[in-house]
């Protein structure tokens, strides 16, 4: 099997992999020009070396514990006009948002959905009490 990569700032970017007897030009289409031949085991996401080489990726940093903040703490912190703000986003979600928030006692940033909450706090409160909202409890 033929491989190539794209590399773009030092990281490979894309792979394209095809029969031996197809050229560049088949497996890789258009851009055919921007790829190079590589080992198979270089992969998306590899980094160029200094010497031309490619590496794996650095692991990711360590991940801190979650924020932790409970939805009573929340609403404490919140004056009425801020609760207010919060109940008609609610509202304007789905069910099964709406559901998921109302039946949760604590909010973690762990959670798939935190994201989409704390870029709503932000919306609607600014970056500053969005953090002051949703600090740990």
């Amino acid at each position: 099997m033929a491989h190539y990569i794209k590399v773009v700032d030092g990281v490979v970017a894309v792979e394209q992999g095809g029969p031996d007897h197809l050229s560049k030009e088949e497996i890789c289409g258009a851009d055919a020009m921007q790829f190079v031949k590589a080992p198979p085991a270089v992969q998306a996401g590899f980094v160029q070396q200094s010497d031309g080489s490619f590496a794996p990726p650095p692991p990711p940093p360590a991940v801190a514990n979650p924020t932790i903040t409970s939805k009573a703490d929340l609403f404490r912190r919140c004056t009425d006009q801020e609760a207010e703000a919060i109940e008609a986003a609610l509202a304007a979600q789905p069910v099964r948002k709406r559901r998921l928030f109302e039946t949760a006692q604590y909010i973690s940033s762990d959670d798939p959905d935190f994201a989409d909450l704390r870029a709503a706090a932000v919306k609607m409160f600014g970056a500053d009490r969005a953090g002051e909202l949703l600090a740990a409890s």
